[in-house]
């Protein structure tokens, strides 16, 4: 348990403000169209498919995550960035 807040404590130090899923899901959602959703799997509809986005609201997203999010949908990170 002292590990995971110890590199969450990291992780806030270099990334400024760390986004919650839940902003991510909601700005995703002005620019994509949601399908459907059950639990905390939503389903977007993009370009070439579908794109799950699958993180309960209260997560808090490294730009670990935001990449993949942002390359999953299509997206540079920095276009994901403005949206948040």
């Amino acid at each position: 348990m002292i590990a995971n807040s110890y590199a969450s404590a990291i992780v806030r130090c270099y990334c400024g403000s760390v986004p919650k899923a839940r902003q991510v899901r909601l700005a995703l959602q002005r620019r994509f169209v949601k399908l459907r959703q059950r639990g905390s799997h939503v389903v977007f509809s993009v370009s070439d498919g579908t794109v799950t986005f699958a993180y309960h609201d209260r997560v808090e997203l490294a730009d670990r995550q935001l990449r993949q999010i942002a390359r999953d949908f299509g997206i540079s990170l920095e276009e994901l960035k403005k949206l948040l």
